[in-house]
């Protein structure tokens, strides 16, 4: 699950942190062959390189800050 989570949320970084082919390579073949779900809202896509049903747009989680967490956890839990 970390390994789809991970790859599938830093694929959206990877040229700010300049995360090589290899990396995803070495994520991608540890991921096993279950969909995992990082359900955010009722925009989630199917990421089928990843596996994983997730945000369509990552912005909706990593634009929030700090002094947004209040309002996330009430709407997300």
């Amino acid at each position: 699950v970390l390994y789809q989570k991970t790859g599938y949320v830093l694929e959206y970084f990877r040229n700010n942190l300049n995360l090589s082919d290899d990396f995803f390579g070495a994520c991608a073949v540890r991921i096993g062959k279950s969909t995992r779900y990082l359900k955010w809202d009722d925009e989630d896509i199917y990421n089928r390189d990843w596996r994983l049903v997730a945000p369509s747009n990552l912005r909706i989680v990593t634009g929030k800050g700090w002094d947004d967490w209040d309002d996330l956890y009430e709407r997300y839990n």
